[in-house]
């Protein structure tokens, strides 16, 4: 039998090699693809700037350059990522079967926005997470750091002001979705991840023990079967 495509959504300020520590265990299930998002993994960061729409477009391009066999087409999303493909699911020609998100943060407005850009200014993270912005330069170069952080705190103010997933827009999902978290997670919050969750209807969810939000962190055995456990393949 023919195994689906699963394309694999990395988080903001992160780039695809995130997952190479899950590729081996789900390579033998599906036909996995991976990509950068626009600014990030060394790929320019666009004039316009980067905005959830723009990276639904991305995906929707790199989905149909990639998966024309008729197969059917999943996305794993890791936080951003799961974000950008739930907003894929709301369009009504969207080709996604189902859709996986990992620490996908849901509970946007304009105080959450805020503390989180905060927390996204180049002199503190040279200061208190020194390892952490030498790893942004290394990993988006020859892409400035610090012009990406601040196109992704832009892109984070206007989830903040005009979250386009909301109870009213989740409820129109129509395909099946697993929203998984991390017991360990401080960016995806268990309140609000149960919320929406209840929000797209037949949606399960899964938390997973003693698991951060970090993808390089995790364990990859457990994440991958949560994944390989859901019975929607």
């Amino acid at each position: 039998m023919s195994k689906p495509h699963l394309f694999l959504l990395h988080s903001a300020l992160s780039s695809s090699s995130a997952f190479d520590n899950l590729l081996p265990l789900l390579q033998g299930h599906f036909q996995l693809h991976l990509f950068n998002f626009q600014g990030h993994g060394g790929s320019p960061i666009p004039a316009e700037g980067i905005t959830i729409d723009l990276l639904v477009d991305q995906l929707e391009q790199e989905i149909a350059m990639r998966a024309n066999d008729g197969l059917p087409i999943y996305a794993l999303g890791h936080s951003l990522g799961g974000y950008v493909a739930l907003c894929l699911a709301l369009k009504p020609e969207q080709p996604l079967a189902g859709i996986i998100t990992f620490g996908t943060k849901f509970g946007w407005n304009p105080e959450s926005a805020k503390q989180e850009v905060v927390q996204l200014q180049p002199e503190i993270l040279l200061e208190k997470a020194p390892a952490f912005a030498e790893d942004l330069q290394q990993r988006h170069a020859p892409t400035p750091w610090q012009a990406l952080i601040k196109a992704i705190g832009n892109l984070m103010l206007n989830l903040g002001s005009h979250p386009p997933l909301n109870e009213n827009t989740l409820a129109d999902t129509r395909i099946p979705c697993l929203i998984i978290r991390g017991e360990k997670d401080r960016i995806a919050g268990a309140e609000e991840t149960a919320q929406a969750t209840g929000w797209i209807p037949g949606a399960q969810s899964i938390t997973l023990p003693e698991t951060p939000h970090q993808l390089e962190r995790l364990n990859p055995e457990l994440l991958a079967n949560a994944i390989l456990t859901w019975k929607k393949f």
